[in-house]
């Protein structure tokens, strides 16, 4: 039995020595690296090479090098694009419903433009805010272009003699 772990393990270590060629992204793309241990690093991808990538982080940062053997999986940026149109289209919906609400509850009042009016009043003003507030927000969409297939983890236990060998396949 320890013979045929021994080789199933130099099995799927030399498999996956000998797949190391250049990952399928550019110098100076935006990446997401999903590294082991659920962290994920963002930033500009430097350069790379057979062992590991370097990514900057930060504008004024040093690149910082990371060993492919960590790396489970990459993503590219696609394009960034603001949130003005959906917190717009919110503003809309919100401020119209509260004021119509409004609008309704002070009926026969002085001041009361009524339903329809204070609807179309605040969700109006509330959709010029949501435009405002989403020019200033941003998001990402990111595109998977790498996925480790087979990772292979070595642990000792917390208790006790002995080693624990783990095998995780991605399809």
């Amino acid at each position: 039995m320890r013979f045929a772990m021994l080789f199933l393990t130099i099995g799927f270590v030399s498999t996956s020595l000998g797949a190391q060629d250049t990952l399928p992204v550019a110098p100076g793309q935006r990446v997401r690296l999903a590294l082991d241990g659920r962290r994920h690093v963002t930033g500009v991808l430097r350069s790379q090479n057979q062992d590991s990538v370097n990514v900057q982080v930060g504008y004024d940062s040093t690149p910082i090098a990371i060993a492919r053997t960590h790396i489970a999986r990459i993503e590219l940026s696609t394009h960034r694009h603001s949130n003005a149109g959906t917190y717009a289209v919110m503003g809309l919906f919100v401020g119209g419903t509260v004021g119509a609400l409004a609008g309704a509850s002070c009926s026969d009042e002085w001041l009361c433009p009524g339903p329809a009016a204070a609807g179309a009043a605040l969700g109006l003003t509330s959709m010029v805010l949501g435009a405002v507030v989403g020019a200033f927000s941003h998001s990402e969409t990111w595109q998977s272009v790498y996925q480790r297939r087979v990772q292979m983890s070595v642990t000792a236990p917390q208790r006790g003699r002995g080693i624990g060998v783990g095998v995780a396949v991605a399809f």
